[in-house]
Protein backbone atom coordinates (compact mmCIF):
# COMPACT_ATOMS: atom_id res chain seq x y z
CA UNK A 1 0.00 0.00 0.00
CA UNK A 2 1.28 3.44 -0.90
CA UNK A 3 2.10 5.97 1.79
CA UNK A 4 0.85 8.86 -0.39
CA UNK A 5 -2.51 10.36 0.55
CA UNK A 6 -5.49 9.32 -1.53
CA UNK A 7 -5.99 12.79 -2.99
CA UNK A 8 -2.50 12.62 -4.53
CA UNK A 9 -3.05 9.29 -6.23
CA UNK A 10 -2.94 9.07 -10.04
CA UNK A 11 -6.57 8.10 -10.12
CA UNK A 12 -7.59 11.23 -8.21
CA UNK A 13 -5.76 13.63 -10.45
CA UNK A 14 -7.96 15.08 -13.17
CA UNK A 15 -5.97 15.31 -16.41
CA UNK A 16 -7.92 18.32 -17.60
CA UNK A 17 -7.23 20.23 -14.42
CA UNK A 18 -3.56 19.27 -14.53
CA UNK A 19 -3.21 20.53 -18.09
CA UNK A 20 -4.90 23.80 -17.23
CA UNK A 21 -2.56 24.32 -14.28
CA UNK A 22 0.52 23.54 -16.32
CA UNK A 23 -0.50 25.95 -19.09
CA UNK A 24 -1.35 28.75 -16.67
CA UNK A 25 1.26 31.58 -17.03
CA UNK A 26 0.86 32.58 -13.40
CA UNK A 27 1.59 29.06 -12.21
CA UNK A 28 4.56 28.85 -14.58
CA UNK A 29 6.06 32.09 -13.22
CA UNK A 30 5.58 30.94 -9.64
CA UNK A 31 7.28 27.64 -10.39
CA UNK A 32 10.21 29.35 -12.09
CA UNK A 33 10.61 31.76 -9.16
CA UNK A 34 10.64 28.87 -6.73
CA UNK A 35 13.40 27.13 -8.68
CA UNK A 36 15.54 30.20 -9.51
CA UNK A 37 15.23 31.89 -6.14
CA UNK A 38 12.86 34.63 -7.18
CA UNK A 39 14.50 35.66 -10.47
CA UNK A 40 12.13 35.32 -13.36
CA UNK A 41 13.68 34.14 -16.60
CA UNK A 42 11.36 34.79 -19.54
CA UNK A 43 10.84 31.91 -21.94
CA UNK A 44 12.77 32.05 -25.24
CA UNK A 45 11.06 33.84 -28.09
CA UNK A 46 10.25 31.41 -30.89
CA UNK A 47 12.41 32.08 -33.95
CA UNK A 48 14.91 34.32 -32.12
CA UNK A 49 17.80 32.02 -32.95
CA UNK A 50 16.69 31.92 -36.57
CA UNK A 51 16.88 35.72 -36.76
CA UNK A 52 20.38 35.79 -35.31
CA UNK A 53 21.60 33.03 -37.57
CA UNK A 54 19.98 34.47 -40.69
CA UNK A 55 22.44 35.50 -43.43
CA UNK A 56 23.52 39.11 -43.20
CA UNK A 57 22.52 41.42 -46.06
CA UNK A 58 25.00 41.60 -48.94
CA UNK A 59 27.22 44.63 -48.66
CA UNK A 60 27.63 46.05 -52.12
CA UNK A 61 31.09 46.62 -53.52
CA UNK A 62 30.18 50.28 -54.04
CA UNK A 63 30.87 50.97 -50.36
CA UNK A 64 34.53 50.37 -51.02
CA UNK A 65 35.76 49.71 -54.53
CA UNK A 66 39.10 48.71 -53.04
CA UNK A 67 39.00 45.56 -50.94
CA UNK A 68 39.82 45.97 -47.27
CA UNK A 69 42.89 43.75 -47.54
CA UNK A 70 44.61 46.32 -49.78
CA UNK A 71 47.13 47.37 -47.16
CA UNK A 72 48.26 50.90 -47.99
CA UNK A 73 48.36 54.13 -46.02
CA UNK A 74 45.63 56.69 -46.58
CA UNK A 75 47.96 59.42 -47.83
CA UNK A 76 49.45 57.24 -50.57
CA UNK A 77 46.02 55.93 -51.52
CA UNK A 78 44.74 59.49 -51.86
CA UNK A 79 47.65 60.39 -54.13
CA UNK A 80 47.06 57.30 -56.26
CA UNK A 81 43.40 58.21 -56.67
CA UNK A 82 44.31 61.73 -57.82
CA UNK A 83 46.82 60.32 -60.32
CA UNK A 84 44.19 57.88 -61.56
CA UNK A 85 41.70 60.69 -62.10
CA UNK A 86 44.28 62.63 -64.12
CA UNK A 87 44.99 59.58 -66.27
CA UNK A 88 41.30 59.01 -66.88
CA UNK A 89 40.87 62.54 -68.21
CA UNK A 90 43.95 62.21 -70.43
CA UNK A 91 42.88 58.85 -71.83
CA UNK A 92 39.34 60.04 -72.51
CA UNK A 93 40.82 62.91 -74.53
CA UNK A 94 43.00 60.38 -76.35
CA UNK A 95 40.00 58.19 -77.21
CA UNK A 96 38.18 61.21 -78.67
CA UNK A 97 41.20 62.17 -80.81
CA UNK A 98 41.65 58.59 -82.04
CA UNK A 99 37.98 58.28 -82.93
CA UNK A 100 38.03 61.63 -84.72
CA UNK A 101 41.16 60.71 -86.70
CA UNK A 102 39.72 57.34 -87.73
CA UNK A 103 36.36 58.85 -88.70
CA UNK A 104 37.91 61.58 -90.87
CA UNK A 105 40.22 59.08 -92.56
CA UNK A 106 37.30 56.77 -93.37
CA UNK A 107 35.54 59.61 -95.17
CA UNK A 108 38.53 60.54 -97.36
CA UNK A 109 40.24 57.21 -98.04
CA UNK A 110 39.38 54.20 -100.19
CA UNK A 111 42.47 52.12 -99.42
CA UNK A 112 41.34 48.83 -97.90
CA UNK A 113 44.40 48.60 -95.65
CA UNK A 114 43.82 52.08 -94.22
CA UNK A 115 40.09 51.39 -93.81
CA UNK A 116 41.00 48.23 -91.89
CA UNK A 117 43.28 50.31 -89.61
CA UNK A 118 40.49 52.85 -89.12
CA UNK A 119 38.10 50.23 -87.76
CA UNK A 120 40.85 48.88 -85.55
CA UNK A 121 41.55 52.33 -84.16
CA UNK A 122 37.83 52.94 -83.59
CA UNK A 123 37.62 49.67 -81.66
CA UNK A 124 40.67 50.49 -79.52
CA UNK A 125 39.33 53.98 -78.87
CA UNK A 126 36.11 52.37 -77.62
CA UNK A 127 38.11 49.98 -75.42
CA UNK A 128 40.08 52.88 -73.92
CA UNK A 129 36.86 54.82 -73.33
CA UNK A 130 35.10 51.91 -71.58
CA UNK A 131 38.25 51.12 -69.60
CA UNK A 132 38.55 54.64 -68.23
CA UNK A 133 34.85 55.29 -67.70
CA UNK A 134 34.63 52.09 -65.64
CA UNK A 135 31.44 50.54 -66.99
CA UNK A 136 30.10 48.21 -64.30
CA UNK A 137 29.21 45.30 -66.59
CA UNK A 138 32.55 45.58 -68.39
CA UNK A 139 35.20 46.03 -65.72
CA UNK A 140 35.36 42.62 -64.05
CA UNK A 141 35.72 40.99 -67.48
CA UNK A 142 38.54 43.39 -68.36
CA UNK A 143 40.29 42.90 -65.01
CA UNK A 144 40.27 39.12 -65.47
CA UNK A 145 40.93 38.80 -69.22
CA UNK A 146 42.87 41.92 -70.26
CA UNK A 147 45.64 41.88 -67.70
CA UNK A 148 48.16 43.34 -70.16
CA UNK A 149 46.38 46.71 -69.92
CA UNK A 150 47.44 46.93 -66.26
CA UNK A 151 51.13 46.07 -66.64
CA UNK A 152 53.82 48.54 -67.63
CA UNK A 153 55.09 46.49 -70.58
CA UNK A 154 51.64 45.49 -71.81
CA UNK A 155 50.31 49.05 -71.70
CA UNK A 156 53.41 50.42 -73.47
CA UNK A 157 53.15 47.87 -76.31
CA UNK A 158 49.42 48.52 -76.66
CA UNK A 159 49.93 52.28 -76.95
CA UNK A 160 52.80 51.87 -79.43
CA UNK A 161 50.63 49.66 -81.63
CA UNK A 162 47.63 52.01 -81.59
CA UNK A 163 49.87 55.04 -82.18
CA UNK A 164 51.45 53.36 -85.20
CA UNK A 165 48.01 52.78 -86.74
CA UNK A 166 47.04 56.42 -86.09
CA UNK A 167 50.30 57.53 -87.77
CA UNK A 168 49.41 55.43 -90.85
CA UNK A 169 46.42 57.72 -91.53
CA UNK A 170 48.87 60.28 -92.93
CA UNK A 171 46.86 63.30 -91.84
CA UNK A 172 47.29 66.02 -89.24
CA UNK A 173 44.62 64.63 -86.91
CA UNK A 174 46.27 61.21 -86.96
CA UNK A 175 49.66 62.76 -86.12
CA UNK A 176 48.16 64.76 -83.26
CA UNK A 177 46.36 61.68 -81.93
CA UNK A 178 49.58 59.65 -82.06
CA UNK A 179 51.63 62.36 -80.32
CA UNK A 180 49.01 62.84 -77.61
CA UNK A 181 48.69 59.09 -77.12
CA UNK A 182 52.45 58.72 -76.58
CA UNK A 183 52.49 61.71 -74.23
CA UNK A 184 49.74 60.11 -72.11
CA UNK A 185 51.69 56.86 -72.19
CA UNK A 186 54.76 58.59 -70.77
CA UNK A 187 52.63 60.13 -68.01
CA UNK A 188 51.17 56.70 -67.25
CA UNK A 189 54.63 55.12 -67.05
CA UNK A 190 55.81 57.90 -64.73
CA UNK A 191 52.84 57.32 -62.42
CA UNK A 192 53.44 53.58 -62.34
CA UNK A 193 57.09 54.17 -61.47
CA UNK A 194 56.18 56.65 -58.73
CA UNK A 195 53.49 54.37 -57.27
CA UNK A 196 54.64 50.74 -57.61
CA UNK A 197 51.24 49.49 -56.41
CA UNK A 198 49.27 51.49 -58.96
CA UNK A 199 48.74 48.39 -61.10
CA UNK A 200 47.33 46.49 -58.12
CA UNK A 201 45.12 49.44 -57.17
CA UNK A 202 43.74 49.77 -60.70
CA UNK A 203 43.01 46.07 -61.09
CA UNK A 204 41.22 45.93 -57.72
CA UNK A 205 39.27 49.08 -58.50
CA UNK A 206 37.98 47.68 -61.78
CA UNK A 207 37.32 44.21 -60.39
CA UNK A 208 35.19 45.43 -57.48
CA UNK A 209 33.34 47.91 -59.71
CA UNK A 210 32.24 44.92 -61.75
CA UNK A 211 31.12 43.13 -58.58
CA UNK A 212 28.41 45.76 -57.99
CA UNK A 213 26.08 43.92 -60.31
Amino acid sequence: MSDAPSWLSEEAINPTVTKAIVNNPTVQKAAVKAVTGGTYIPPPVPGANDIESAPKPYVAASQSSINTDFDIDEKTLSQIKKAHLTLRILYMTTAILLGLAAGLTLQKNSNLGIIFFCFYVLFFALVICCFEVGLTAFMTYVAVNFGFLYTLTGRALFLLFVGFMAFSFKNIVGYIAMAWLYFVGVVHIAIMCKFPRFEEYLRREHYYIGKKI
